[in-house]
């Protein structure tokens, strides 16, 4: 006589059974009734059969993949009359150029300023992937070309005194969010906050160089000097969350990065540079009151932040 409680248990079981993760016990007891009862041997057959799950899926992703070339073409058709558009003035200015009631330099300098324009509007349309990326390095191009012409045919100034700060500008702005999305590969991959700290200490000193040259040597030591005091604070507080001790908790990382900043500022005003580029107020009394009160309310905050995630943890392990 069939046994309905045992079918009942079984067809419960067979979606496990088909997936491959019953155990060898279960597995054992399913093969055997399936020899013995028809109708499960049937549910099984009907389970097994991924024909209409892969249809569905296929179909699916076929939709997707319309939706997504659609999507394509109308931001590439976007993209090509933008740049259309964008062209007009160029052809107009290149005529009135070419008659002689322009220069050269005005020309060149619009078509940057274009570059400029199209990198913002129609690279992303017409670009897939790394849109944001893609536009800040190609407006960064533009936008230096643009300097370049103007340095060259109009200001005069020196174009490495424009530039450098110009890149280093943009790469403070943008650089940590183009860096969080990037793809690097392996060694690098864990390092995006050293590769950001690096690169824009490197364009902050040739910013201060650059802007300093052809003065006196003393001037640009000082501004040399003054950066570096600068430059010290955030390696500082990257260096102190790197530190890879067990026993560093949030808490105790929070107090040795408000230490550290608190010890900067005595160094910074030891240089010189608080009190000869910065100034809390006016009073130059109150002045040094505040030079040793900040630091010193810092490293009271950080040394209470050591020690309360120090028995934080002390207690978590108790």
């Amino acid at each position: 006589m069939k046994d309905n409680r045992i079918c009942g248990i079984v067809r419960d079981l067979l979606p496990l059974y088909i997936d491959g993760v019953c155990s060898e016990p279960s597995n054992k007891l399913i093969e055997k009734h399936l020899t013995e009862c028809g109708e499960c041997l049937k549910i099984k057959e009907l389970l097994s059969d991924k024909t209409i799950e892969k249809t569905v899926k296929d179909e699916k992703e076929g939709v997707l993949s319309r939706h997504a070339a659609k999507e394509r073409s109308a931001a590439w058709k976007a993209g090509a009359v933008i740049a259309g558009i964008l062209l007009i003035p160029i052809i107009i200015v290149a005529i009135v150029t070419a008659s002689g009631h322009a220069s050269a330099g005005t020309l060149l300098v619009l078509i940057a300023s274009m570059g400029l324009v199209a990198a913002i509007t129609v690279l992303p349309l017409m670009t897939k992937k790394n849109r944001f990326a893609k536009a800040v390095l190609f407006s960064t191009a533009a936008l230096l070309l643009i300097e370049l012409f103007v340095c060259l045919f109009f200001s005069g100034d020196s174009f490495p005194e424009v530039a450098v700060p110009t890149v280093f500008g943009i790469s403070v702005a943008f650089l940590p969010f183009i860096m969080r999305k990037a793809d690097l590969p392996e060694p690098f991959s864990d390092k995006k906050t050293l590769i950001v700290l690096a690169w824009d200490t490197i364009w902050l000193y040739l910013t201060v160089i650059v802007s300093l040259w052809g003065k006196s040597t003393y001037l640009i030591a000082d501004g040399v000097g003054v950066t570096t005091v600068c430059v010290i604070l955030p390696w500082a507080i990257y260096a102190a969350t790197r530190i890879k001790a067990a026993a560093l908790c949030k808490c105790v990382r929070a107090g040795i990065i408000v230490l550290v900043s608190g010890l900067w500022v005595l160094l910074a005003e030891y240089q010189a540079f608080v009190d000869g580029v910065f100034r809390w107020t006016n009073n130059s009394a109150l002045n040094e009151k505040l030079y040793v009160l900040i630091p010193a309310l810092a490293v009271i905050a950080g040394a209470v932040l050591i020690v309360t995630g120090v028995v934080r943890r002390r207690n978590r392990k108790n």
